[in-house]
């Protein structure tokens, strides 16, 4: 029954092509997982001073948490060691023991179970997906398999989130010799040292590294090598 069900979960969400569609394909995911919201909170991962953010919930009346805490919690489960292990983080457990000066703020719904994964996406944002349960509330005794599925499930809504807000030509690419270029360059080499090791003029690698700034539309090299570490481009 459980294999069934996740097939179905599983291809709903992979089917849809609207954030509309998602977050109704959310919320029969986490009905058949005994939860009552969800929430999911993205930042790109450039510029590293001031991330642009996603933020979609099925959040009401009697629930809500404001996306400044999202990003609290994302930062505060980020540097948390084990944070990004294939288990889900329990709010109550983890952020009572390693930060109980941010725990006071939450700890006023003491009827609400939280639990989150952290997701890196194909694209690079980082993703907290976040499932609350009412303490009260029935739900099936949990497992290995059972949270596993459910950490598919949210691995693969992060990834479709990213699809459908992230405009694709905001992702730059660069050709093998640029990537080249660009590790050698991370690594402090000059461009007279970089086409020492690759059997190049520096004149030609400064033609590379013209187009890299081009692509990534940074002003220096430094710029460039932080926005392709985000991008996982090196």
């Amino acid at each position: 029954m459980l294999d069934s069900t996740f097939q179905g979960n599983y291809e709903c969400v992979n089917n849809t092509y609207t954030t509309a569609q998602l977050k109704k394909s959310i919320l029969n995911i986490i009905d058949k997982y005994n939860y009552q919201y969800y929430s999911l909170y993205q930042e790109n991962p450039y510029p590293l001073t001031k991330r642009k953010s996603y933020f979609i919930n099925c959040f009401d009346e009697n629930f809500n948490i404001d996306k400044d805490s999202h990003k609290t919690i994302l930062n505060s489960f980020n540097i948390m060691p084990s944070a990004t292990f294939p288990f889900f983080i329990s709010w109550h457990e983890k952020m009572n023991n390693h930060y109980p000066e941010i725990w006071r703020d939450f700890n006023s719904r003491e009827n609400i179970l939280a639990h989150s994964i952290i997701h890196k996406t194909q694209k690079g944002e980082k993703t907290l997906c976040s499932f609350f349960r009412v303490k009260s509330h029935q739900y099936l005794k949990e497992n290995i398999e059972y949270t596993q599925k459910l950490f598919s499930l949210s691995e693969l809504i992060a990834n479709k989130l990213s699809l459908l807000v992230t405009d694709d030509t905001c992702i730059p690419s660069l050709t093998m010799r640029e990537i080249e270029i660009m590790r050698w360059a991370s690594e402090g080499k000059t461009s007279a040292d970089i086409g020492s090791i690759l059997t190049l003029s520096t004149r030609t690698v400064n033609f590379h590294i013209a187009n890299i700034l081009d692509k990534l539309a940074v002003p220096n090299k430094v710029a460039a090598i932080a926005k392709a570490i985000c991008y996982n481009l090196i």
